[in-house]
């Protein structure tokens, strides 16, 4: 029986980051990527001027900088951080259950038992210690990012309508195009999406939706991290 020093509930970026400060630790996330609160929204964060207290948010950022995944002046590659995340959880050799259920949660003789289920069937993993990083819920206006880009050269497009917002990528004629979207489920606000892109104004024909988010973006009505970096670091012991 392999028994875990630390079970993580919930693949956020602040779970990864109290994995990453554990040794012999595992993470239980029901959905399909770590780090999904912000990577599956095409969320960028803001207040990159950051800088991480703790020795595992250090490194992540000398990560993102080595890989050109942040710049200097803040730009984030979203698309590339979530192949560095894999990439670090190899390397730091994290334990990961993804699409994973958590059915039961009992203590017997000083561990946490924890019964899970997934495609594989149901199982029992056994922590010494138990974490909660669950994904943050919506907070006011809900947005649906996409991105967009452009073979032409020129400027950020501006917005036509007050639910239209547009923000930098990393790229060069790389945007991020969010849309608010209240009152809507998820199907049907990407739907609002393609429609209002067909309607904008032949100015900006030359720009083409190239990624449309995964899902709302959960960070941009406040009341969470203000970028993944900054999750990342509190959950391995820094504080903002």
């Amino acid at each position: 029986m392999k028994i875990y020093k630390c079970a993580v509930l919930g693949g956020t970026f602040e779970g990864l980051g109290i994995a990453s400060a554990n040794s012999k630790s595992i993470i239980v996330e029901r959905g399909s990527q770590i780090g999904n609160e912000f990577l599956d929204g095409f969320c960028l964060g803001g207040c990159w001027e950051y800088k991480p207290a703790a020795k595992e948010g250090r490194e992540l950022r000398r990560l993102l900088a080595v890989h050109k995944l942040l710049s200097e002046d803040g730009r984030v590659n979203i698309g590339g951080v979530g192949a560095l995340v894999n990439h670090y959880i190899i390397d730091k050799s994290i334990d990961v259950l993804l699409l994973t259920e958590v059915i039961d949660i009992v203590k017997e003789n000083g561990l946490y038992k924890i019964k899970i289920l997934n495609i594989a069937g149901a199982d029992n993993i056994f922590a010494e210690r138990i974490y909660h990083a669950k994904k943050p819920q919506i907070k006011g206006d809900v947005f649906l990012n996409s991105i967009i880009s452009s073979a032409k050269d020129g400027c950020i497009p501006e917005p036509w309508h007050d639910d239209i917002y547009f923000t930098a990528g990393y790229y060069p004629n790389e945007v991020i195009f969010s849309l608010r979207s209240n009152g809507v489920n998820l199907p049907n606000a990407r739907q609002k999406v393609f429609k209002t892109w067909k309607s904008r104004p032949s100015k900006y024909s030359s720009w083409k939706i190239a990624a449309l988010a995964m899902d709302f973006d959960r960070i941009k009505g406040g009341g969470y991290f203000d970028n993944f970096l900054m999750a990342f670091d509190v959950g391995a012991g820094g504080r903002v």
